[in-house]
């Protein structure tokens, strides 16, 4: 899923990042986004790879990956219906 290139034009149309989700928008924000996306517009899969992911181990999402998905995805199934 990364990396994606977004029109300006949807992001507006779709009202940008969610902050009102779990941790203020800045976790997973991008799972909430492409799924607001893919329900509203094509999308195109490039089956190859296009960049070398770094994962840090320092990094937010990886410190607290288990608890904080937990947490989001609960709020997805529940606030947003995507399920």
């Amino acid at each position: 899923m990364a990396p994606r290139l977004l029109k300006t034009a949807m992001l507006r149309e779709l009202g940008g990042w969610n902050t009102a989700a779990p941790f203020a928008g800045r976790l997973y924000e991008d799972l909430e986004l492409l799924l607001r996306i893919v329900r509203q517009s094509p999308v195109s899969f490039v089956p190859k790879p296009l960049y070398h992911r770094r994962i840090r181990r320092g990094s937010i999402t990886h410190r607290q990956r288990q608890e904080t998905y937990i947490k989001w995805e609960s709020w997805m199934r529940d606030k947003l219906d995507f399920y």
